[in-house]
């Protein structure tokens, strides 16, 4: 068997159209509630993301202040990228609706989905000033967040790494 044959073989599971991710999409997950950010993170596991998980308001207002600051001190090639941010508004810590405010000095601020329990008209406006892509009201269907989350990660929307 010559190498081309060799090569076809060892591919063969693989669809010939399909070529390899240059890497997985990477998703900012944010949701005290441990019990939902474990089911979210499977979620989005399952669909092939890479997770990042915060624990309450602190933590992704750091995660994200590292995004706007880490280029004025470290290599740009080190520096965390999130292609999606899906965050609970309400966390310990800070809310999320305080934390994007923060960090609007971001060039570019992946899209955000927001997910409440509280979803009245002053904070579904205020997400909308924001630039918030979508809010989802607890309880919600996660096949409709995922869905809303393949549409907001397109390819031609990916970070570049």
């Amino acid at each position: 068997m010559n190498r081309d044959e060799s090569h076809a073989k060892t591919n063969a599971h693989l669809p010939r159209t399909a070529t390899a991710p240059k890497s997985p999409r990477h998703v900012l997950l944010a949701e005290d509630d441990s019990e939902l950010r474990v089911l979210l993170a499977g979620a989005f596991l399952s669909e092939g993301y890479k997770v990042t998980e915060c624990h309450h308001g602190t933590d992704l207002l750091d995660r994200l202040d590292n995004l706007v600051t880490y280029r004025e001190y470290v290599r740009p090639a080190k520096r965390e990228r999130y292609d999606l941010i899906v965050s609970a508004i309400q966390m310990r810590g800070a809310t999320t609706l305080e934390t994007i405010e923060e960090i609007q000095q971001l060039e570019r601020l992946p899209p955000i989905i927001l997910i409440t329990a509280f979803g009245d008209r002053d904070t579904r406006t205020r997400a909308g000033e924001l630039g918030v892509a979508a809010v989802f009201d607890k309880p919600f269907e996660f096949d409709d967040l995922m869905a809303k989350a393949r549409e907001l990660v397109s390819p031609e929307q990916r970070t570049e790494e």
